[in-house]
């Protein structure tokens, strides 16, 4: 009898903590509403939302969409969190949402405060699919920042008397090769989603060029 009450009470002790870790699993249901995407997707896509909340799977079975007559897609996710971060794949790291002209894009961000219980959004392009026409532009930078440091050479070979010119303007044309060079860089999604900020580099470096230039 002993035997009997004791795996009672295991049973009824493993339950009541399985039923406690599902409500705390699924504290919120929020809905995520797609309208839209890039002309260049698939028609046959499989589209999930990658985040924190699942570890950042990018194919989670309970993460997919599911496409509406309507055209749009929609998934209600039940999550634990009043904020996190997360973006939309095709199941791949490789297959993920980018920015209006293609580059990466940072995390969307999610807040109950700030979206309620429902999110709409548009998916603007998909990295994988976008990389030809950021392509070209890196390869156009990269070209002209070889440019300006060959200038730089040629400058400082120039034998005149006017040296702190020359290197003032060497100076000048090395900043405007770094800014071109950053800005080059950040077209690679892999080192944009390593540090976003390096975007801001272009723009510090060109924001300050024009006052040094009149010094």
């Amino acid at each position: 009898m002993t035997d009997q009450k004791v795996f009672i009470l295991t049973c009824l002790f493993v339950s009541i903590s399985s039923l406690t870790y599902a409500e705390l699993d699924s504290l919120y249901q929020t809905t995520f509403i797609i309208r839209s995407f890039p002309s260049k997707t698939p028609h046959d896509a499989k589209i999930f939302i990658a985040g924190e909340f699942a570890a950042w799977y990018p194919d989670v079975d309970r993460c997919e969409f599911e496409k509406q007559s309507s055209g749009e897609y929609r998934l209600v996710l039940h999550h634990n969190r009043k904020a996190f971060e997360y973006k939309i794949t095709r199941g791949s790291w490789d297959a993920v949402e980018g920015r209006s002209n293609g580059r990466a894009r940072t995390n969307r961000k999610y807040s109950i405060e700030k979206h309620g219980f429902e999110v709409t959004m548009d998916v603007r392009s998909w990295e994988d699919l976008s990389h030809g026409s950021y392509h070209t532009l890196i390869y156009i930078l990269a070209v002209a920042a070889l440019q300006i440091v060959l200038l730089v050479v040629a400058i400082n070979t120039i034998r005149n008397k006017n040296k702190s010119a020359n290197g003032a303007l060497s100076a000048l044309l090395i900043l405007i090769a770094l800014a071109l060079i950053g800005r080059a860089s950040t077209y690679d999604p892999d080192i944009f989603n390593w540090q976003p900020k390096l975007l801001l580099l272009p723009e510090t470096i060109l924001f300050t060029y024009a006052p040094l230039f009149y010094i």
